[in-house]
């Protein structure tokens, strides 16, 4: 089951199979955002540098890690204990202390990839009807550079901790290519719905 419920507001939003893209999967099966959309039939991206229990998935699993720019070479923060709060760095926002009191951090090095060059090579449909971001403090550097006309989506849920200026600036950018922001206070995610959805 997810952790705020998305899976259920995304199947309440779209009742008919789609297609999703879960950039910072992380776990297949615990707290997933995406979990039920597979077992009702939906095809998508599972994209994560450390993805686990993902064997029962229908979904393709990317290894990757995402970035706004291709081919740079970043750390990657990957906490034994608690995998789930780790990420690119020099973006990790709030979890980052605690990561580093309590946890054994492991450094990885990764060539970045853009989550267009993913899209494109594993020829994702041009409109998409779920995207769940959740990649610990880098969301806005993705999306920054992401080609909203090329790709478009209906729904979206992105992970903002409530940091900021980044949830502000995700809010703004978002905003302005047409998404609204249907929910949020409630919990670390805002949840979004594409004004201009027309498939």
């Amino acid at each position: 089951m997810s952790q705020f419920g998305a899976d259920k507001w995304v199947l309440k939003n779209n009742p008919e199979t789609g297609f999703y893209v879960d950039l910072g999967c992380h776990d297949g099966e615990d707290l997933s955002n995406t979990k039920e959309l597979d077992e009702r039939g939906w095809k998508g991206i599972c994209i994560d540098p450390f993805p686990c229990n993902f064997e029962k998935r229908i979904g393709k699993v990317v290894k990757e890690c995402v970035y706004s720019f291709p081919d740079l070479e970043l750390t990657f923060d990957y906490s034994k204990d608690s995998p789930a709060l780790s990420g690119i760095s020099d973006t990790l926002g709030i979890h980052k202390n605690h990561m580093y009191m309590n946890t054994t951090i492991e450094k990885h090095k990764f060539k970045t990839r853009t989550l267009e060059s993913i899209l494109d090579e594993h020829d994702a449909p041009k409109n998409i009807e779920y995207l769940n971001i959740d990649i610990e403090g880098a969301e806005f550097e993705v999306l920054r550079t992401f080609p909203f006309h090329k790709y478009s989506f209906k729904l979206i849920t992105c992970e903002h901790n409530f940091e900021q200026p980044k949830r502000n600036m995700i809010q703004a950018l978002l905003h302005m290519k047409g998404y609204i922001c249907v929910k949020k206070e409630e919990n670390e995610d805002d949840w979004y719905v594409n004004t201009k959805w027309d498939k």
